[in-house]
């Protein structure tokens, strides 16, 4: 059901009477609905006017608005007062009974209620719900039908409407969805909010969980962080979902156990990898153990070839031979291996132990450049000295005289000129011989008229050629 509060939308019960006036004409009377209100002024008593009333009373002028008329003299009524019928209302037809009395009528269709007057269909001042309706009642104020809007005056209330004869309205709701301000209403002014500081609230972006007001608003610390302490997943957050945990498998990982060596990620896990560290010591006199946190560690066994210092007694201090000990007997003995050693010779390499001694095969220094001298030398190894103007070979099929030259081999290259302007000259990288090859359309036509004919100059005289000749010559002397 509709809540309504507010002011009433009820008129006084009907009972068929008319109001009374509360101040002008008509004041304080009540007559039947369709009559007039009649206001009575100063005059004779009614009875005065009664019929067969004899000569010498009361006449008659024939003026509604006169009474207390006299004959005259010469026959004539006369001497009436005078009185006026006017309300100062609008809606009423104002008239004299001629008896000293007005009469005042509602016009149809209007409502004269509380001496204020109403057109048809009219709502009192300052009360919209009630209405003039003359069909239902002319003296009094008639309910709105139930839905007709109406204002009752509260701010706090909306679409307010008359029902059974009460206006009023929905509450209305001042939520601003605003976690950070507080939500009131005042019946005078309507919906306040009032900015909080201070209180926990929520953004609605999961990225961002540590939020308080701050004057009204909501704002977050600092961004979240989705770490779940895992190194196999990428962590991450999306605003509409939150925090999101990639898989990283197939990277390596630590699985925080010292003891483990290729950890790598599967399922989500850092799993352990295939190979452990290796913690042994090559030290007899010790078991050789791992700590998840520490890893490698060493403990002194009950070995009886060990001295208290976890040293053992038969140890000759040479790596080339294994050192044995009979734990029966405390007995020594010795066998010579082959392991890998170092000699301190920085000339020989590899070192191996044989037969109990740490030797090398002498180390090669040959640079395979012809222009050094390779040596090696017992403090750093092997040296190449730089030789000059000694005779080398470069590789190279075309070059001469080939000389070292601050440990570079070179020759310079060999000229393959025949003095023939016809011939294109070159060396033959391949075999190291001169090539001279003809070029076609080059050399002296055998008549005048064939050059002609070839579009070619004419050959010049035997003897110019000669003279060309030596000079071509003399310069390959030079």
């Amino acid at each position: 059901a509709l809540s309504l509060t507010g002011w009433g939308c009820t008129a006084p019960a009907q009972t068929g009477a008319i109001d009374v006036l509360a101040d002008g004409p008509g004041a304080g009377k009540t007559d039947g609905a369709a009559e007039a209100l009649r206001q009575e002024v100063d005059g004779p008593p009614d009875a005065a006017r009664e019929e067969g009333a004899g000569p010498g009373l009361l006449c008659d002028d024939g003026d509604p608005c006169t009474y207390g008329e006299a004959p005259g003299s010469d026959g004539q009524c006369r001497g009436g007062v005078a009185y006026e019928c006017d309300d100062q209302r609008p809606c009423t037809a104002d008239q004299c009974d001629g008896a000293g009395s007005c009469l005042f009528e509602v016009a149809p269709g209007h409502c004269l209620v509380d001496g204020v007057c109403g057109a048809p269909g009219e709502t009192r001042p300052g009360s919209p719900w009630l209405v003039c309706r003359s069909d239902v009642a002319v003296y009094a104020w008639t309910p709105a039908e139930d839905q007709t809007a109406c204002d009752d005056g509260d701010a706090c209330t909306v679409n307010d409407v008359c029902h059974q004869g009460v206006c009023g309205g929905q509450a209305a709701d001042c939520d601003d969805l605003n976690p950070c301000t507080e939500d009131s209403c005042l019946a005078q002014s309507g919906c306040l909010h009032a900015p909080l500081s201070g209180p926990p609230c929520d953004t609605g972006d999961p990225c961002q969980p540590a939020a308080f007001c701050q004057s009204g608003q909501c704002l977050a610390d600092q961004e979240w962080t989705c770490d779940d302490g895992n190194p196999c997943t990428a962590d991450g957050c999306q605003a509409r979902s939150g925090c999101v945990f990639q898989p990283l498998d197939g990277l390596p990982c630590d699985d925080q156990n010292a003891c483990t060596l290729g950890d790598v990620c599967e399922e989500n896990q850092c799993l352990p990898g295939a190979e452990a560290l290796a913690c042994a010591d090559g030290n007899e006199c010790t078991a050789d153990l791992c700590h998840p946190v520490s890893g490698c560690y060493h403990e002194l066994n009950e070995n009886p070839c060990c001295d208290d210092a976890g040293i053992n007694m038969c140890d000759d201090g040479n790596l080339c031979t294994t050192d044995n000990c009979d734990p029966s007997s405390g007995e020594c003995f010795y066998q010579a291996n082959s392991l890998p050693c170092d000699d301190q010779d920085p000339c020989t390499a590899p070192d191996l132990c044989l037969e109990g001694l740490c030797a090398g095969t002498p180390l090669s220094c040959d640079d395979a450049n012809p222009c050094t001298d390779d040596l090696c030398l017992p403090d750093t190894g092997c040296a190449h000295q730089e030789l000059d103007q000694v005779a080398c070979d470069d590789g190279q099929l075309c070059t001469d005289g080939d000389t070292c030259r601050s440990g570079h081999c070179g020759g310079e290259w060999r000229r393959c000129d025949d003095g023939d302007d016809c011939t294109n000259d070159r060396c033959d990288e391949e075999t190291g011989d001169c090539l001279n090859e003809e070029v076609l359309g080059c050399g002296p036509c055998a008549t005048d008229g064939d050059c002609a004919a070839e579009g070619r100059p004419a050959p010049a005289p035997l003897a110019l050629l000669v003279v060309l000749g030596l000079l071509m010559l003399r310069r390959r002397l030079a």
